[in-house]
């Protein structure tokens, strides 16, 4: 099974830069939704989606019907489980804010490492907590659903967790863009090539 993980396109919050979890929900700007557009016809031209799971997040969820329209109007099912991590006290602040007082913290959730995963701010979760979370999500749909592919509509702190948690270096990640993984619940998953950049 595949699964093409994308992040939703840009907010007034992430051009701010403020830092934006689960508890901010914001729809996407107009860049944002240009961004959505890009990635559509990206994705369009080169995979056949089966459904989409998206986090419930508006920001994420119209990423996703954007993407689901020019496939064809396929299915989009919101999931509170692909939330963005929760960080908790951060979530008030700005980057730089956030980066004065826990410094550490932040470094950990911006570039994730399997050793720090138990990483949280204050009244946040940890990274692990999301890992569990995001990934009892694709073991689910490996067991219940017979979908060859599916698109995954979440936010750029899930996106590095997945590739940290599965062995792999990532970059910033950008709007709009995506990566794939490979597997099912019973033999694992793997990343399959590199992070797209869609605009």
């Amino acid at each position: 099974m595949k699964y093409y993980v994308f992040r939703h396109g840009q907010t007034d919050s992430n051009a701010k830069k403020l830092w934006v979890g689960q508890q901010t929900d914001v729809d996407l700007n107009e860049n944002g939704i240009r961004q959505a557009e890009l990635l559509a016809q990206d994705l369009a031209q080169n995979v056949k989606l089966d459904a989409i799971y998206s986090s419930s997040l508006i920001r994420a969820v119209h990423t996703a019907e954007v993407v689901a329209k020019a496939q064809g109007n396929i299915l989009v099912y919101p999931l509170l489980e692909l939330r963005e991590g929760n960080c908790g006290l951060a979530e008030k602040l700005s980057i730089r804010e956030a980066e004065e007082r826990w410094p550490e913290i932040v470094k950990n959730w911006h570039i994730f490492k399997k050793e720090n995963f138990a990483s949280r701010f204050p009244e946040g979760e940890s990274i692990q907590e999301m890992a569990d979370r995001v990934f009892g999500v694709f073991d689910r749909i490996s067991r219940e659903k017979n979908y060859p592919t599916v698109g995954i509509s979440v936010h750029g702190g899930v996106m590095g967790m997945i590739m940290a948690n599965l062995g792999v270096d990532h970059p910033m990640i950008p709007h709009c863009s995506y990566f794939v993984v490979e597997g099912d619940a019973d033999n694992g998953y793997k990343v399959i090539g590199s992070l797209h950049k869609t605009h």
